[in-house]
């Protein structure tokens, strides 16, 4: 398919956007657990086949697999044959912007046959710039939790601001396709500077947690208030 695709639209035309200096194709290829880290220090690599993962407990280092090196092959084929663009390696452009630009065939990520594109559940704000949903803003990460007892699915975003600093929005819906609105913003989780975050519904009793990595120190395990759209201020210090 590709060398059909590539000879109609031209050498200028490629196929993959979202190979670029920043991502790594083979976790999308092949279902690997990075355990929390990267996977310089290691991962679960699983078979497509198995039906039960639980049962692989094997720490491997990737680029020492067979499958690692499958796909290293491949990737060079592919770079011969043009498919990938010859800057791939120093693109800083999203995959958004690559695709937008009309050059790509578009991206490549897990999905399942039947499934529907629902399309963007939360769009920019692109009249207000002082939104943290402006594209300017930088938004990343977004989480979505359900709560029970409101009945709302609760969204956390992390969002850089153009002065370098970051900050959490809450938005809130009532499906989880949306619409969404914003519940708080400027949110900065116990005073403390948050990167990389996950949330986490206790699954016995509802009650909800942030945590998050104090960049590059200790990772926070936080208690989200009973409507988890913000913190009470209790937490823990983990792995310091």
């Amino acid at each position: 398919m590709f060398a059909t695709i590539k000879e109609g639209e031209g050498d200028s035309f490629y196929m993959i956007a979202n190979l670029t200096n920043t991502t790594d194709l083979f976790s999308i290829m092949y279902p690997v657990d990075t355990l929390g880290a990267t996977t310089s220090s290691g991962i679960l690599l699983f078979d497509q086949n198995d039906e039960d993962w639980s049962d692989n407990t094997t720490i491997v280092n990737e680029f020492a697999t067979e499958e690692y090196a499958a796909y290293a092959d491949m990737m060079y084929r592919w770079a011969q044959a043009g498919y990938i663009a010859p800057d791939a390696a120093s693109n800083t452009d999203t995959t958004e912007t690559l695709v937008m630009g009309g050059n790509y065939l578009g991206q490549m990520n897990w999905t399942t046959p039947g499934i529907k594109d629902e399309g963007i559940i939360i769009p920019p704000d692109t009249e207000n710039e002082d939104s943290p949903l402006h594209p300017s803003a930088c938004m990343d990460r977004p989480h979505i939790i359900y709560n029970k007892d409101t009945k709302k699915y609760v969204c956390w975003l992390k969002i850089m601001h153009k002065d370098d600093t970051q900050s959490e929005t809450v938005l809130t819906a009532d499906h989880i396709l949306g619409p969404y609105t914003m519940a708080r913003s400027g949110i900065k989780p116990l005073h403390m500077s948050a990167g990389d975050f996950d949330l986490v519904v206790d699954p016995v009793d509802g009650k909800g947690y942030y945590y998050f990595e104090r960049v590059h120190s200790e990772m926070i395990c936080a208690d989200l208030t009973d409507d988890y759209t913000g913190l009470t201020g209790y937490y823990s210090t983990h792995f310091p």
